[in-house]
């Protein structure tokens, strides 16, 4: 069996509990690249791709140099998609720097579907303060809604432009 067919035959869930050790650390190390490979392909759901971290995170903390370690692990304060995105990068940079090549164009748009999280986390924010600048003038709406109306537009213009 070739290199290039027994990689293709490694599971990405295999988990491991001891350091590398004869053949098992070529395999290891195959389904480490293979993980890459597939996380930079947009291969990976960013739920599989965080899943896939956690079952394989010993072998490519023993695989990987602490710099591409820690730029590959995902960040989970970034949210599951930022995470994916931000660890899509860094294993494409890793990938260009050992010449190990990739298919660029990823199936899954990682970016797409962090900008529209951030958009939708920007909508929500911005409803809130629209609510919240409703609560605090129910009077002045109330007595003078010309006015209200006014200052409302300002405000929801400012803040458009984070003004404040």
């Amino acid at each position: 069996m070739t290199t290039k067919t027994m990689s293709t035959e490694i599971s990405f869930s295999k988990k491991i509990s001891q350091p590398f050790s004869g053949n098992d650390s070529e395999m290891e190390a195959n389904n480490i690249i293979n993980g890459l490979k597939h996380l930079s392909e947009g291969l990976f759901l960013p739920e599989e791709w965080i899943d896939w971290w956690k079952q394989n995170e010993k072998i490519a903390k023993q695989f990987l140099s602490s710099r591409w370690y820690l730029k590959i692990k995902p960040k989970m304060s970034q949210g599951l998609i930022g995470a994916t995105l931000i660890s899509q990068n860094a294993a494409r940079e890793y990938l260009k720097s050992i010449n190990q090549s990739y298919n660029e164009n990823s199936q899954i748009n990682y970016m797409e579907g962090w900008s529209k999280q951030i958009d939708n986390i920007s909508l929500n924010y911005d409803k809130v303060y629209m609510i919240d600048f409703d609560l605090k003038f129910t009077k002045l709406k109330q007595n003078y809604p010309n006015l209200f109306a006014a200052i409302k537009k300002t405000y929801c213009n400012m803040m458009l432009w984070k003004i404040i």
